[in-house]
């Protein structure tokens, strides 16, 4: 299963990192998410924000697609990530 990852610079006060999904062929997707999903997103740290996705930890985005990664997932990035992920880039 493939996942993207679109991060975006995050828009609330001391986020370190905020993203949307995006599914096959970019295809945009609501931030709805099943059980095995939101399970790997909120253990990385991330909340669900009015406009996604949103984490206040240091590192988060990067255990976010190591987790994602460990849960059997090819995970590609788009957008204002940290260059830490820059090999995942779509």
């Amino acid at each position: 299963m493939e996942i993207y990852l679109v991060f975006r610079t995050p828009a609330t006060r001391g986020a370190t990192a905020s993203f949307r999904r995006r599914w096959r062929g970019h295809l945009p997707v609501s931030l709805r998410v099943d059980g095995r999903t939101a399970s790997i997103i909120k253990g990385a740290g991330f909340s669900n924000m009015p406009d996604g996705w949103t984490a206040f930890e240091d590192g988060a985005a990067e255990r976010l697609v190591t987790d994602f990664k460990t849960a059997g997932y090819k995970v590609f990035v788009e957008g204002a990530y940290p260059a830490a992920l820059e090999k995942y880039a779509a």
